[in-house]
């Protein structure tokens, strides 16, 4: 008889925010990113959350449809006509709760072209959201160990018009 491993694990992330003249730029996370349930697969792969919360894998990895996943939402409180621009790092790292193994997140992406929008004054202070999806590399089940994985990472929001 075969053993099958399943990798069963949520993914969480929270952002460490810096922005420019704090009296004037607030930004606050309403909704972390999550990657949600999965299977890694023997070989593993990755798996993609888009910024308008769409999920997808590359490799042997299975997606659980108990947990979809979904983008971080990050709301911008500015002044009306301020053009604002969200940097990511290249790359992150989270690990996994109580445990040893960390996994890597990249290709973080917005719902923003260029990663830049011109904050307006409708819905204040809350009007300017900017959705944030990205991707995890997972290795595959003999590497993987299940449980649920954290981290925090730091994102710049810079007023670069005013």
């Amino acid at each position: 008889m075969r053993r099958v491993k399943i990798f069963i694990g949520l993914i969480f992330f929270s952002f460490s925010l810096y922005a420019q003249r704090t009296s004037e730029l607030k930004v606050h996370v309403s909704q972390e990113l999550s990657f949600g349930s999965f299977y890694s697969g023997r070989s593993g792969g990755t798996i993609t959350i888009s910024p308008d919360g769409n999920r997808w894998v590359t490799g042997e990895i299975i997606l659980l449809v108990n947990s979809s996943g979904c983008p971080a939402l990050l709301e911008i409180e500015a002044p009306p006509n301020r053009t604002i621009h969200v940097e990511f790092p290249v790359s992150a790292e989270i690990k996994q709760a109580g445990g040893q193994q960390n996994l890597t997140i990249n290709n973080f992406t917005t719902d923003k072209l260029n990663n830049s929008l011109l904050t307006s004054s409708r819905d204040l202070p809350y009007g300017n959201q900017v959705r944030v999806g990205a991707t995890l590399t997972v290795p595959g089940s003999v590497t993987l160990s299940s449980g649920n994985y954290i981290g925090n990472f730091r994102i710049n929001v810079v007023c670069i018009q005013e």
